[in-house]
């Protein structure tokens, strides 16, 4: 036990691998930086669909009204839920806009393959 706590000494070989390692991820650092401020942004626009969703104006949601005219935008929504990155973001978001009884009918009646 008496050598548990002892570091032993480096050798150059071991700096260096040491200090290439050390280079190659601070390299990769900003990237995983990079990728969480686009996680936060993804869901941050998660919330300003569901938001929008309940927002209303003279009681009445105003989404309704822009997804009739705007079926189309289901489309993108179902496509993007495809993609494994993406799917929890477009899952949320198309749970809210289905909330709309147009939307939740052009859904049921599409045939998505």
């Amino acid at each position: 036990m008496k050598g548990l706590f002892k570091s032993k000494p480096r050798t150059p070989a071991d700096i260096v691998r040491q200090t290439r390692d050390l280079l190659v991820y601070a390299q990769r650092a900003p990237d995983s930086r990079e990728s969480k401020r686009e996680e936060k942004a993804q869901k941050d626009a998660t919330q300003v669909v569901a938001n929008l969703q309940r927002q209303q104006v003279q009681s009445k949601l105003i989404a309704s009204d822009y997804f009739e005219a705007n079926i189309d935008l289901m489309d993108v929504l179902i496509q993007g839920y495809g993609n494994t990155d993406m799917a929890l973001h477009y899952g949320a978001m198309l749970r809210e806009c289905i909330r709309h009884q147009s939307v939740a009918r052009y859904v049921l009646e599409t045939n998505y393959e």
